[in-house]
């Protein structure tokens, strides 16, 4: 990529760097706009590979975040599911050099670079750029802090973990994270393949490096986790969530421009004023038409994320159980919408993508399948909506298990993770009616307290909430640091002595799920430096591989460009398409050849206008040791949720108390982690192999050499895992969630899904969605499709699969899409669940929404994401008790389960699905709340930028 100019005077440049991953860059993006929002004068550069750049350059951003790519040095995104941690190594080992020598190239000169914490060269090629670093963690605060207190797990004999024979044994020594059992731990604490947990391990250790810590957390969703990283960390933490597309609520006709200024929580309180009705000037898609159509929270919501997915003869049983259910759905499949569409019945519709925020804000939507991926938890949360919880891998087992037990917003699909996880239609059939029943009292109890999650939400990023505080103490903090250095620039250019510029480099690890809240961080900085901070100009480079950034501008507008650069290295790890085929190599590609790139890139960006600190993801393993040697500080941020940052932070617990060996146990011992099951912790923690898990739990180490630490996540929603991770870490650590793009518009005149939503009764429709990278067997897939159509529940489906015949035979019983704006689709008043993986980017969406969520975790934090959904938060239901991560056929959850699953799930006058919806909707206004003034979220974004402005 070509050098970035700027026209008139030097500004804050934020570098924001997100791993290749869908549920990394959506919440980097969310991240990056709503600093760009906050502060119009920063300068945001999204770094993405080229591929990825492609994937979203159209998807929409403020105009002061600009994408900038690195060449394709990974496996692409389309094929990485095949060999993860060949994948995992390229993002390790080929990123870097690309990265820093995009860093080089960018002009301004780069402020900070926000980087995904699992990008962990993110932080050397800071240190060696002398660029300040934050650290964006894209899972829960929880799930790092687990990671973050590893070692306890060993000294509790909870580690190694035998699922079958430690999974009941309950965790409850973490800080930050409630009792949990050994079996809602991130599934990479129990896997065969233990490398994911080492590299996790290894982000976690090298965070310390950063100069601050980020999650796309709020505050208020996990307060506990958030303080006890604070107490063990010197750097600032900052909630800065949900890292959700919440500023995408917006109607049509309201810009960016004519808001800034406003807070979040205007943009988000469009979701109580009926977005979805917003269509007067806009072509909306079918599947909102159909939402629209549908009674008031009749709808389940069905996705399970965008990677991991089911066997088919699981999916084919959850088809049949949400079939047989009667409920209506709004499912998203991508890649098999025909074939879904053509045995799931006329009760829903079945799409290859959607808006997930919107639709689960829609008040048709009454519950969310989700395989609880930690960006769909908070968008959950986010919308009030009530979770079925079906995690599949790494922290989608904790997430699963925060819904379930410790927010009570959701329930459980299956009740156990492992090889006897299979779950049948007629159990599906079952508990998708009982969810979905809106008149069944404990229904409504569970939508009371999904609503609780909304308000801490809407609360976080309102003025003065604890999102938009943690963002303007982030930008104060990035500008300090630039206004020494800037004064000799700011001469040459005849500046205003007044005006300071600050440069951030933002890196978040390349996947969508941390590029997203990364992205919305740099945008929220931005918006609460215009507010808050009119001394200051903020300039954000964003750095991604080249793949990234193809994938950035293909899906993103260009809102906040001129303050929010995107900025480019070469595409040193495995395609964004690929990298599925070997996620281990992949990986360990993110850790070990992001850096030299990255750094790179930091000395071009810094020989023009000097970089002032860098905000990387908490998976980015280097971001430390480039922060280091370029004597920048780091943020880190945090993409998932507090709880399983929690779980990996305190790893070492569930060695210790050899928890892995009964799936089982009840872990009650990770400190600010509700007791949880072995089977519901991060599916990576299950990992024989193994690499993968060193690599997060090396990232959670260095988080303690970080200077902020920054959650996007809610504090109301996770208290006690925020306040265990502060009494862990001595530097500041911020909940700024959630990341989603709740301030932008959206164009999609070329979509119909939103016509469709429209033509449903409220609540009604089933959203799913099993996120954008790792994903469910062909097996499952058939057996959610058919359980789908025989539930009789409406659906709207995200699809990508290349099975059409099986949606062919379901196209009467929902809608499939390859894509959709899920945010909106979330929104929608006819989306009543929603079936997500329960990535903590779906999570915060459906939370923002107050939308339930059926949860279906696949991989990693997805699976304690669905225990928080169900357990914790009570906003949604398990679609499989049971995460099995080797694809067999006992794995799957048949169609007649899902069948009954569903049709419980989306019966919302039944007493349990009325309860569901309301305690979804309890959540949803705990979310809103967090990002209006006073509220946490908003209040930690100004900490934030407080912090690094006056550091400078």
């Amino acid at each position: 990529m070509g050098t970035i100019h700027v026209e008139s005077k030097a500004m804050c440049h934020v570098v924001a760097m997100p791993y290749p991953g869908r549920g990394h860059v959506n919440p980097m993006m969310n991240l990056c706009s709503m600093l760009a929002t906050r502060k119009p004068d920063i300068i945001v550069s999204f770094v993405v590979t080229e591929e990825w750049h492609g994937f979203i350059k159209n998807e929409a951003k403020p105009d002061n975040v600009r994408f900038a790519t690195i060449p394709n040095v990974i496996p692409s995104e389309l094929d990485r599911a095949k060999d993860f941690p060949a994948f995992m190594n390229a993002v390790s080992t080929k990123m870097e050099g690309p990265f820093e020598d995009l860093l080089d190239r960018l002009d301004p000169p780069v402020t900070a670079i926000i980087a995904d914490t699992k990008l962990v060269w993110s932080i050397g090629v800071a240190n060696r750029k002398n660029i300040p670093v934050a650290s964006l963690w894209p899972m829960s605060a929880t799930v790092y802090s687990l990671l973050y207190h590893f070692d306890m797990l060993k000294e509790n004999g909870h580690f190694p973990i035998q699922i079958s024979e430690i999974g009941d044994e309950v965790v409850d020594y973490i800080p930050g994270m409630s009792p949990t059992q050994i079996r809602d731990l991130p599934t990479v604490l129990h896997g065969e393949d233990l490398r994911l947990l080492e590299r996790a391990l290894n982000t976690v250790n090298l965070v310390s490096k950063a100069q601050c810590l980020m999650f796309t957390t709020a505050y208020e969703l996990e307060p506990q986790a958030v303080d006890a990283l604070r107490s063990k960390y010197k750097i600032p933490v900052y909630p800065v969530g949900p890292s959700v597309p919440f500023f995408k609520l917006k109607p049509k006709n309201t810009t960016l421009a004519q808001s800034n200024g406003d807070s979040f929580a205007s943009n988000a309180n469009l979701i109580s004023n009926g977005y979805a009705h917003n269509h007067e000037e806009e072509q909306a898609p079918e599947y909102f038409k159909w939402l629209d159509c549908q009674p008031h929270g009749s709808v389940l919501y069905i996705s399970q994320g965008s990677f991991l997915s089911v066997s088919s003869a699981q999916m084919d049983e959850i088809v049949a159980g949400i079939r047989d259910s009667g409920v209506s759905y709004l499912w998203v499949a991508r890649g098999e919408t025909t074939k879904l569409n053509g045995c799931l019945g006329e009760k829903g519709i079945v799409v290859p993508w959607v808006e997930q925020l919107k639709v689960l804000c829609h008040p048709a939507i009454g519950g969310f399948w989700s395989h609880c991926g930690w960006n769909s938890s908070l968008e959950a949360a986010f919308s009030g909506v009530p979770v079925l919880t079906y995690p599949i891998f790494w922290d989608q087992v904790p997430n699963s298990k925060r819904f379930v037990e410790d927010w009570r917003a959701g329930w459980r699909v299956r009740k156990k993770i492992g090889k006897e996880n299979f779950v049948s239609r007629e159990e599906i059939c079952d508990l998708v009616r009982r969810f979905m029943d809106g008149e069944n009292n404990e229904i409504k109890e569970m939508r009371k307290r999904a609503l609780e999650l909304r308000e801490a939400c809407q609360k976080a990023i309102s003025p003065g909430g604890s999102t938009e505080t943690n963002l303007d103490s982030f930008i104060d903090y990035v500008s300090q640091i630039q206004a020494q250095e800037k004064n000799n620039f700011k001469k040459e250019n005849n500046f205003d002595s007044a005006t300071m510029v600050y440069h951030i480099v933002a890196v978040p690890y390349p996947g969508r799920g941390h590029v997203n809240p990364m992205m919305n961080l740099c945008k929220f900085l931005l918006i609460s430096s215009k507010n808050h901070h009119h001394n200051h100009e903020i300039l954000i480079t964003f750095v991604v591989t080249q793949e990234w950034q193809t994938l950035i501008n293909k899906n993103t507008n260009h809102a906040h460009a001129d303050s929010i650069r995107i900025c480019s290295i070469p595409n040193v790890l495995p395609s964004e398409e690929v990298r599925g085929n070997d996620f281990p190599g992949f990986y360990e590609a993110v850790m070990r050849k992001m850096e030299a790139p990255f750094e790179a890139v930091i000395d071009e960006i810094d020989s023009n206008v000097n970089v002032d600190l860098i905000i990387a993801d908490t998976e980015l393993l280097w971001a430390h040791a480039v922060a280091t040697r370029r004597l920048l500080p780091l943020a880190l941020l945090w993409t998932a949720s507090a709880s399983v940052f929690s779980m990996f932070l305190h790893h070492q617990l569930f060695l210790e108390n050899h928890s892995f060996e009964n799936g089982e146990k009840r872990v009650d011992y990770i400190p600010g982690v509700s007791p949880l099951r072995i089977s519901d912790l991060p599916s990576i923690f299950h990992d024989k192999n193994g690499k993968v898990l060193q690599l997060y739990l090396q990232c959670i180490s260095k988080v303690q050499y970080a200077k902020y630490l920054l959650f996007n996540s809610i504090y109301e929603i996770e208290p006690n895992a925020i306040d265990t991770l502060k009494s862990k870490y001595s530097f500041p650590l911020y909940t700024i969630g959630p990341l989603i793009p709740f301030y932008e518009a959206t164009n999609n005149e070329h979509i119909n899904y939103m016509q469709w939503l429209d033509s449903q009764p409220k609540g009604s429709v089933l959203y799913i969605s099993l996120g954008s990278y790792l994903s469910i067997s062909k097996e499952q897939m058939e057996e959610l499709v058919v359980g789908l159509c025989d539930s009789g529940v409406r659906f709207l489906m995200v699809y990508r699969g290349p099975n059409k015949t099986l949606l062919s035979q379901n196209s009467n019983s929902g809608l499939f899409v390859p894509w959709c704006d899920q945010l909106r689709v979330l929104s929608h008043k006819s989306i009543g669940g929603f079936l997500s993986h329960c990535g903590w980017n779906s999570v915060l969406e459906a939370m923002f929404c107050g939308v339930p969520v059926l949860t279906f975790p696949i991989s990693i934090d997805q699976v304690p994401n669905s225990k928080q959904i169900v357990e914790d938060l009570k906003v949604g239901v398990k679609m499989k008790e049971r995460l099995g991560t080797n694809n067999k056929e006992n794995d799957v959850v048949m169609r007649k389960e899902i069948a009954r699953i569903v049709k419980g799930f989306m019966d919302f006058e039944s007493r349990g699905g009325r309860e569901l919806r309301e305690t979804a909707n309890k959540v949803r206004e705990v979310c809103r709340n967090t990002i209006v003034e006073g509220g946490s979220s908003l209040q930690n974004l100004n900490a934030f930028l407080e912090d690094i402005l006056q550091s400078n």
